[in-house]
């Protein structure tokens, strides 16, 4: 979306169309660069719904206006706007994919038309000016860069677009909950919305839409939204809990610990073994700040003929992002395999990646995922905040099997000691507790009768065996 300071560089375009401000001091041509569904239309047709003077244009939207043929021969005249909405759709390429000399001169000739005619302006959309040639680029007085919209320029946009129709909660809600969404996306939430709730709009269908419709260039990643999941719905894990309390008050004190010299609150490692709970914890998190979270799997990066390119990707796929979590996990597969030499380039490409520095925003919380954090290499820890994660404490264990009893005994009665589960469970990761519960409810069931301690035992061995096998090879 446009920035405020772009908005009033094109309210002044305006009044230069207007007759209001001095054509010698004004500029005539201006362009709107962005990749696509950032606004650059929207702004374009904002603007034409403003001025008096006569438009003629070339798009595939409705414009107000005369519609042109191409972009060949366009006859400037005084008092008008000549607007091109995405200018490289209209022009013709070579078989190198190169533009053709004669689609050149079309738009040199256009703009010194402009340049010359009183009066006459020119305005333009491009996902990408930089195909064309320095000749024309330099001509083009003001080129504003329009990012994806933030929070601001969402809100702004859905009660342009839809206030009619949405109120201010639910203006509020589809906002909060479409990171990174551009204006295309936030108007099929709003149309799904719609539809899904027959023809009028409620809470439930709005947050329906929002878990249900995923943007294109979001398949590649898992991406959880409206997370109901907080802190209070994990069983033990104290000290975790207070470590990441006080994250969550760093992070709404940005300002206060930058000026102190502390590390960036917003890169965090977990580290622990296997099913310890690390990425429900990071699940948890999300509910707590009501971010939605967005996960890579760093395994399938690994898998891939070159991670880098797809860091690179996910750098600039993470750059769109306000206000969420970003979930790196099994982040050891990538970097604790020899891929990456400690002193190597593509280390220091890694550690500016992890840094934040390619303009990671602060308010997008990284949370790197490994069972062996000594793995990352000093570039990487140097820069993120541990925070590790032990098996289940016996207390933990109590706790996940006095629900899990609650639970059962809405079925049947299991008259099982949660002292002796607790005590045959040691050392195991609560993903090897819950198989070990499935497997003791599936043999209660199968006998119909009472189970034994030394049969809870024998259940629980092979449990045993993975959990010495996960401490030795991780």
């Amino acid at each position: 979306m446009i920035n405020e300071f772009n908005e009033k560089s094109l309210d002044f375009f305006q009044d230069y169309l207007n007759g209001k401000v001095n054509e010698d001091l004004a500029h005539k041509i201006i362009a709107l660069e962005g990749v696509s569904g950032s606004g650059k239309t929207f702004a374009a047709k904002q603007l034409i719904k403003k001025i008096k003077t006569k438009v003629f244009y070339l798009s595939h939207e409705k414009i107000k206006g005369t519609k042109l043929k191409d972009l060949n021969n366009i006859k400037v005249i005084e008092n008008s706007l000549i607007f091109i909405d995405n200018l490289q759709s209209y022009i013709k390429y070579d078989s190198n994919i190169d533009i053709t000399p004669e689609a050149n001169l079309a738009i040199l000739n256009l703009l010194s038309k402009v340049k010359e005619t009183k009066r006459a302006g020119l305005l333009i959309t491009s996902d990408a000016l930089g195909i064309f040639d320095y000749e024309i680029t330099k001509r083009i007085e003001l080129i504003f860069q329009l990012n994806p919209p933030n929070s601001e320029a969402k809100l702004k946009f859905l009660k342009e677009k839809f206030g009619k129709h949405l109120n201010k909660n639910f203006i509020e809600t589809i906002s909060k909950n479409s990171i990174g969404y551009n204006i295309p996306d936030i108007e099929n939430v709003v149309k799904s919305a719609y539809r899904i709730g027959k023809g009028k709009f409620s809470e439930e269908s709005i947050k329906t839409a929002l878990k249900g419709y995923t943007p294109f260039e979001f398949l590649e990643y898992n991406t959880l939204k409206c997370i109901d999941l907080n802190f209070s719905n994990i069983i033990g894990k104290e000290d975790v809990k207070e470590k990441l309390k006080n994250f969550i008050f760093c992070l709404k004190n940005k300002e206060a610990i930058k000026k102190l010299g502390l590390k960036r609150p917003n890169l965090l490692i977990f580290t622990g073994n296997p099913g310890v709970g690390k990425t429900y914890m990071a699940k948890a998190l999300a509910g707590e700040l009501n971010y939605p979270l967005i996960s890579l799997n760093a395994k399938k990066m690994y898998s891939r003929s070159n991670p880098l390119e797809v860091m690179e990707r996910s750098s600039n796929f993470i750059e769109r992002f306000r206000e969420c979590i970003v979930l790196i996990d099994e982040v050891d597969k990538l970097l604790g395999r020899g891929v990456f030499g400690e002193d190597g380039v593509q280390q220091g490409m890694m550690n500016d990646f992890f840094d934040g520095t390619n303009n990671i925003p602060d308010d997008v919380v990284i949370i790197l995922i490994a069972n062996q954090a000594s793995g990352l290499g000093e570039g990487v820890l140097d820069r993120f905040n541990v925070i590790e994660f032990d098996y289940p404490s016996d207390n933990d264990r109590k706790e996940f099997f006095k629900i899990k009893l609650e639970n059962t005994k809405k079925i049947f009665n299991a008259n099982f000691s949660i002292s002796k589960l607790s005590r045959v469970t040691n050392g195991m990761s609560y993903r090897n507790m819950e198989k070990l519960w499935n497997e003791i409810i599936y043999l209660r069931l199968k006998n119909k009768a009472q189970l034994s301690f030394k049969d809870i035992e024998k259940v629980a061995e092979p449990f045993q065996i993975s959990k010495s096998y996960a401490q030795l090879y991780g």
